[in-house]
């Protein structure tokens, strides 16, 4: 069954960075997320080009803000690194001699989230790629790496390959954008989401002729997550056939409409039962299904 209720997304971006190379998409997409998530009904916070004491400061309201929620997200696009096993999200202010006292250790962050609880939480991280030749990885170290500890209930994921880049066009991550094209445009759980982009991004890189970018999830879900907790347009037309093959009366109608939304995790089981009937009413004016 799929997880209801609250919904939460920090979404940070930074490209001004003042010691190490500045970006030019990761504000860009920032905003295209949260306009993403809101339409999933998601309460989403964007934050851009955050020095170390607001990014901390935004760690720790969403740490404290997902025991409120059943389902968390974290997207965050700017340089990112690994260092002695632990996750890194460089602040603007970062510096090259601080490695640890100037950057956020995420790490830490879904360590701390992955208690038991009974909840999805959600981390994106798109930070290492190539932006007119500048790289979303802050230092000559290595690249973000998976070496999360958690103990159930997290999704994370990573635009590209550890130690590869990422592609940029017109102004946004090839990754992100077809990432909020996909979860706007299905009702898919999360892991077919995530497929879905990768299988298309690989498209895009043999089309272009540009070395394959491949995205990479870690998860530790147990119960199903959609994005959006609404009905294909396919999935209605195969409930509209089989109600009239077997000629369902509208009493079983309404029943078999409750237990594939409640199985789904839809809520509205009353919009999904009018969108049956008015695709059934248009198959029997049709009279599609004669044929």
């Amino acid at each position: 069954m799929g997880i209801n209720g609250n919904r939460l997304a920090y979404i940070i971006g930074n490209d001004s960075y003042q010691n190490l190379k500045t970006l030019e998409g990761a504000v860009n997409d920032a905003c295209l997320m949260k306009k993403t998530l809101e339409d999933c009904d998601f309460t989403a916070y964007q934050f851009n080009n955050l020095p170390y004491k607001d990014f901390l400061s935004k760690v720790n309201d969403f740490k404290s803000k997902c025991m409120e929620n059943k389902v968390c997200l974290f997207y965050y696009a700017g340089h990112g690194f690994e260092y002695e096993g632990n996750n890194y999200l460089c602040p603007i202010d970062a510096k090259k001699d601080k490695i640890q006292k100037s950057n956020i250790n995420i790490s830490n962050m879904v360590n701390d989230l992955s208690k038991n609880r009974d909840f999805v939480c959600i981390v994106i991280l798109d930070c290492c790629r190539n932006i007119y030749g500048k790289v979303r990885g802050a230092f000559e170290i290595n690249p973000i790496v998976a070496n999360f500890k958690n103990e159930g209930g997290i999704y994370i994921a990573y635009s590209t390959a550890s130690g590869k880049y990422a592609e940029e066009i017109d102004g946004n991550g090839v990754y992100t954008k077809l990432l909020c094209k996909h979860i706007s445009g299905s009702s898919k759980p999360i892991e077919q989401i995530f497929k879905d982009v990768r299988k298309e991004m690989i498209e895009i890189c043999v089309k272009k002729n540009i070395e394959k970018q491949i995205s990479w999830e870690y998860t530790s879900l147990v119960n199903d997550f959609y994005f959006r907790e609404s009905i294909a347009k396919e999935d209605v037309s195969s409930i509209a056939e089989k109600m009239i093959k077997e000629a369902y009366t509208y009493e079983k109608m309404v029943e078999y409409v409750k237990q594939y939304c409640s199985k789904q995790a839809l809520k509205d089981a009353g919009k999904v039962l009018l969108n049956v009937l008015n695709t059934i009413d248009y198959y029997m004016e049709q009279g599609e299904m004669d044929k």
